[in-house]
């Protein structure tokens, strides 16, 4: 059966008034009306309506869709609150389809999203020839397998995804001042997330208990094995036999009860260039994927931004992986041809 947004906001609040957290209130929804039924979002929205003791969960009147000198007003006025908005935050803070908003972005208030890079510092000769016969050994060996076998090699890392997640990104004119970003102190609230994915999409992930370090006997005992048994569950009769697997060279990545953990497993090991983040595909794609969508999100607690990287993680579509490939040969080729240098456009 169908449910309306009415009917939504009504079980938010009856939930909120119940005095449960906004994960639970999201997971609620989703049990009973599937996946889908609404993000979590909205559900944060609402709450925080309610909180503020607004408790009309109807419409606004509305009489037909604004003019777009009013929508592009209100688009205004939601940036000059928040200048990190995205497009689809606020197509969704708007009621307006994403396609209205960046028209009125781009043509009408002549905005573009600016952007802070990070670039790495210039390499020595030493390292650009480290960089060059990397790429091009592991170019060799991605080339040398059929589509089928490409479908058998897992990559992924680790990262650090924090409570508060700023913007890396704004809307503003070109020629103003870019701002900056307020460095992460060492008291901020984070956890450590693995995530292992192939060309077909995620296969696993891993958070790492609040107060453990992350070594050799995490990685041996609970990172691998996961790994291990997801793909068993695909491939029952062969399990990891023809499976293949890159790993950036961190000292846990690239230690020796590591290494032999993963061979034992019956993995295949395809090496990392030597500081190449610009050739792994969990650092050049989809962590910063996973971190912009995060930017947008204001988590009140662990459990919250647990279920929001998973939910994210699980709904990318499987299209968006084999681009990721491609890129990932294009970057090899790109470096390679440039005898080693970082990667740009």
């Amino acid at each position: 059966m169908e449910v309306s947004k009415q009917d939504i906001r009504l079980l938010i609040h009856f939930s909120w008034a119940l005095g449960n957290p906004i994960n639970v209130i999201y997971k609620q929804l989703v049990q009973v009306h599937g996946e889908g039924v609404c993000s979590i979002e909205t559900v944060r929205n609402w709450v925080k309506k309610f909180e503020n003791g607004d408790f009309n969960i109807s419409d606004l009147a509305r009489s037909g869709r604004p003019p777009r000198a009013d929508l592009a007003t209100l688009v205004q006025q939601e940036l000059e609150d928040s200048p990190f908005m995205s497009a689809h935050a606020l197509a969704e803070e708007l009621g307006e389809n994403r396609s209205m908003i960046r028209n009125v972005l781009k043509n009408q208030l002549k905005l573009t999203r600016l952007s802070l890079r990070w670039v790495p510092h210039e390499p020595t000769a030493e390292l650009l020839d480290k960089r060059l016969h990397g790429a091009t050994d592991l170019l060799g060996r991605l080339s040398s397998l059929k589509p089928q076998q490409l479908n058998h090699v897992v990559t992924g890392d680790q990262t650090w995804v924090f409570l508060r997640n700023d913007p890396s990104k704004m809307w503003g004119k070109r020629g103003e001042n870019t701002p900056v970003r307020v460095k992460r102190s060492r008291g901020d609230k984070k956890i450590m997330l693995t995530v292992m994915f192939s060309r077909k999409g995620i296969l696993t992930t891993d958070f790492l208990p609040i107060g453990q370090k992350f070594n050799s006997l995490h990685m041996t005992s609970v990172v691998i094995p996961k790994l291990v048994e997801k793909i068993r569950e695909s491939c029952p009769s062969k399990g990891t036999c023809g499976w293949f697997l890159h790993l950036d060279n961190s000292p846990v990545h690239n230690c020796r009860v590591t290494r032999s953990a993963i061979e034992n497993s019956g993995f295949k090991i395809f090496p990392q260039p030597p500081y190449s983040p610009d050739l792994a595909p969990s650092d050049f794609s989809l962590f910063g994927y996973l971190k912009d969508h995060l930017t947008s999100k204001k988590s009140l607690d662990m459990d919250e931004l647990k279920v929001e990287i998973i939910d994210f993680l699980e709904n990318i579509h499987p299209n968006w992986f084999e681009h990721v490939w491609d890129e990932w040969d294009k970057r090899l080729r790109w470096v390679i041809e440039n005898n080693g240098k970082y990667y740009s456009k």
